[in-house]
């Protein structure tokens, strides 16, 4: 039970998803979490969180005693959040393409991690909409009034387009219907709260709590409880307060409240804490040292855990936060200490979707919810910017068997990409129609004043559409609109881990992640600087030099960050070595787009590789990191504080004499 509660927490209640119709009840039941008072600003349903295309709600694996054998997080899918998605249109969404995608979202997570999942077929095939009853303790079909049939989802094709409805498969509508009356059936807009709740829910439905009035697919994981950035400050010395729902809290934990003591570093002897290596004899300074191996040990995974999903999957995420991880707290044998145990798991499948150019699948990507989220959001110059651009034809070649080639003069007094990560859209007018482009211009191939070169990708055209775009061969075209869309790719994930490297080992709670992260994008441009000064200078001796050159870098993110509890900055460097520490700033650095020196220059920057191969730079470097952090936790610490103690005033003396 990785250390959690085998009660059902008072004030809610188990229902059971899938009761059994008829015959003897299955002995084990997989339920979903109902609140008897539902929360006023959650709900009645805990939603640990949303994803792309679903609700990720909490559950549990209950058996014939009613106690609790497994929590679990039911994934329920829902379409409504992409309707009006930005980008939707060029990704070609709809419920056929999210269904195929999900689909084979579940098939990685079974082939790759088959601990976290419970199947229960509905991965696969959809699970007709099921409302929750509470008097019964179970989920049932709601029932149409007046026939008593069951209300569905709409999937002839025939009768929507009989009734003027949009289509099941190319569109993101879903309707409720009762199949037995056919045409005559009333249609409910599923992904309509409020015509759910009034024309569905109603008369003998009325007490019934709507679970997944959308009919979609479900999966069902095994629940790791504790987000990435909880898990963090766990290590570094706070609390755990439960999973979230409203304005209250759940309280799952049976041990892991014993993490932190209220006693923190107060000072030697402390009381021994089972869930850390280090005893009470080592006090502050063992601690330290443990906090800095498991947080880049906890970093270290989460990049295995994209990569292995980028790998799998073909995509990158381009959503990642610290809520896209969640870790697993192993019980450990006795003598290992469970924060040793624990893992890193990522839990958001992303949102990323291959963009589809003519007839040609580009290697770039968008998301219907932008490009990353909030902080942790790439740089993106331009992103779905536009502009009006003077545009001529210059000639078309039709031999690729790709589709047709079309090189232009293109001029614009607005910003234009030349980088290979943005492709220009255009839409054409000619012989009375608008013909679609996508294309990049070339920078380097500068024509007349302010003229650039552009060159369409591959497109999929008849003999009348080529034959129209021969006639306009020189033709001037003014004021025609383009649009800049960004073709993103897992740089912008490696760019996002980096931002999490940044929140788990340099945020204490003294200081904010936006004001650590602008301190070490500082920190670069100060490296930077050094090098160009000094030519011969290797990029960790270029950070080790600026960071020490001014006593800002040591307080803003010093190795003292590692822990909730106050160090001073000065006794933290004298127990974490300040090569190490320099290193990991390097690598957090390289890990951030934009920076000097960084593993990838934009959103797109694969190098030509896989995309999974982007991170492998950084996964090197953090692991050679977690080999050197390891073996500084069995040095003698009373000896290798004095050392360090003596080096630092060395150090200090040089600098006054300078």
């Amino acid at each position: 039970m990785d250390g959690l509660t085998r009660r059902v927490p008072e004030g809610y209640a188990p229902i059971d998803l899938f009761p059994a119709e008829s015959g003897p009840a299955s002995p084990l039941r997989i339920c979903v979490l109902l609140k008897d008072e539902p929360d006023p600003a959650a709900g009645p349903l805990v939603v640990v969180r949303d994803v792309l295309d679903a609700s990720v709600c909490l559950g549990c694996v209950l058996d014939a005693s009613d106690a609790v054998d497994a929590w679990i997080e039911i994934w329920v899918q829902r379409v409504d959040a992409l309707d009006h998605a930005a980008g939707g249109e060029r990704a070609s969404l709809s419920n056929a393409s999210l269904e195929d995608r999900w689909k084979r979202t579940a098939r990685g997570l079974e082939a790759t991690a088959a601990d976290s999942m419970i199947a229960t077929g509905f991965e696969n095939r959809p699970l007709e909409p099921v409302a929750l009853d509470r008097k019964k303790g179970l989920a049932r079909a709601p029932m149409h009034e007046a026939t008593g049939a069951q209300w569905a989802i709409c999937r002839n094709e025939d009768v929507l387009s009989e009734k003027g409805l949009a289509s099941f498969r190319s569109s993101l509508k879903r309707y409720l219907w009762v199949e037995q009356l056919g045409a005559e059936s009333p249609f409910v807009d599923a992904c309509d709260p409020e015509a759910v709740r009034t024309q569905v829910l109603t008369g003998i439905n009325r007490d019934l709590v709507p679970f997944n009035p959308q009919g979609g697919l479900l999966m069902v994981r095994r629940l790791a409880p504790v987000s990435y950035a909880d898990h963090a400050d766990v290590v570094g010395g706070r609390s755990w307060t439960g999973i979230r729902h409203g304005v209250s809290a759940l309280d799952l934990r049976e041990g892991y409240d014993t993490v932190v003591r209220a006693s923190g570093f107060a000072g030697d002897p402390e009381p021994i804490d089972p869930d850390r290596l280090f005893l009470g004899r080592h006090g502050r300074w063992g601690r330290l040292v443990e906090a800095l191996h498991l947080k880049i040990k906890m970093l270290t995974e989460a990049v295995h855990a994209v990569r292995g999903a980028v790998e799998r999957s073909g995509r990158p995420l381009l959503n990642i936060t610290d809520e896209s991880f969640r870790v697993d707290l192993w019980e450990g044998g006795i003598g290992l200490p469970r924060l040793w145990a624990s893992r890193v798991r990522l839990v958001d499948p992303g949102t990323a979707l291959e963009m589809t150019v003519g007839g040609e699948r580009t290697r770039g990507f968008v998301s219907p919810h932008g490009i990353g989220r909030g902080v942790f959001r790439p740089e993106v110059g331009g992103e779905f910017a536009g502009g009006r651009c003077d545009f001529r034809v210059r000639s078309i070649d039709a031999s690729d068997p790709a589709g047709a080639i079309i090189e232009a003069t293109f001029r614009s007094e607005g910003r234009v990409p030349g980088g290979g990560s943005e492709l220009l859209e255009l839409r054409l007018p000619i012989g009375g129609e608008r013909v679609l482009l996508h294309g990049r211009v070339r920078t380097e191939e500068a024509m007349g004043p302010g003229e650039l070169r552009f060159r369409s990708v591959p497109i999929a055209m008849d003999e009348h559409l080529v034959g129209l775009i021969r006639s306009a061969e020189g033709v001037p075209m003014r004021d025609v609109s383009f649009e800049v869309v960004p073709l993103a790719s897992s740089p912008c994930d490696l760019h996002a881990l980096g931002v999490l490297g940044v929140r788990s080992l340099l945020v204490n709670g003294e200081n904010t992640l936006a004001v650590a992260l602008d301190e070490l994008l500082s920190l670069t441009r100060a490296a930077d600087e050094a090098r160009e000064r000094d030519g011969s200078l290797e990029t960790a001796d270029a950070f080790e030099r600026a960071f020490f050159a001014d006593e800002r870098w040591a307080a803003s993110i010093g190795p003292q960050r590692l822990v909730v509890d106050p160090v001073p900055a000065a006794q933290a460097a004298d127990l974490i070595p300040p090569e190490i520490w320099i290193r990991l700033l390097v690598v957090l650095g390289r890990m951030l787009m934009g920076t000097p020196g960084a593993y990838c220059r934009d959103i797109g920057d694969t190098k030509g590789l896989a995309p999974h191969l982007v991170f492998d730079e950084a996964i090197a470097d953090l692991s050679s990191l977690l080999v050197r952090t390891r073996s500084l936790i069995v040095v003698d610490w009373r000896h290798n504080r004095e050392v360090h103690a003596v080096l630092r005033r060395y150090r200090e003396g040089m600098a006054t004499a300078d």
